[in-house]
């Protein structure tokens, strides 16, 4: 008897190749082989069916980073706006307030000719906006 270092003792064979000693030689199938047989078609279906589900939860994770990389995105450029607001408020406040403190008529006017100044440069959230 000679020792195969795949299947263990086996009987000398003269012509066999690589494909005759990878191959059962069985005559009939038994109850045992057919048990093994159907493990085998089980084990080859989990095996696709795992490497399938391995390979959509990675494209699922990919989109999910692009999405969670849009919404950062987003948010920053909601808060750029919020303090562009802010800060537009606060000049319209401030021209308010000067407009009122002062009665005279060259005040009004140095207002008028600030307005025109503002008037002729978008403001910062028109700037954001287009």
């Amino acid at each position: 008897m000679k020792f195969h270092h795949l299947a263990g003792p086996a009987e000398a064979e003269d012509g066999g190749g690589l494909l005759s000693r990878l191959l059962a030689d069985e005559e009939r199938l038994d109850r045992q082989g057919l048990w093994r047989l159907g493990s085998w078609g089980v084990g080859a279906v989990a095996a696709v069916i795992g490497a399938m589900l391995a390979s959509q939860s990675s494209m699922a994770l990919r989109r999910d980073e692009r999405a969670a990389d849009d919404l950062v995105r987003q948010a920053q450029q909601i808060q750029q706006l919020a303090r562009d607001n802010q800060l537009e408020a606060r000049r319209l406040a401030a021209a308010i307030e000067i407009g009122a403190g002062q009665s005279t008529g060259s005040a009004a006017a140095r207002g008028g000719h600030r307005n025109a100044e503002r008037r002729s440069r978008p403001s910062l959230f028109a700037r954001h906006l287009a």
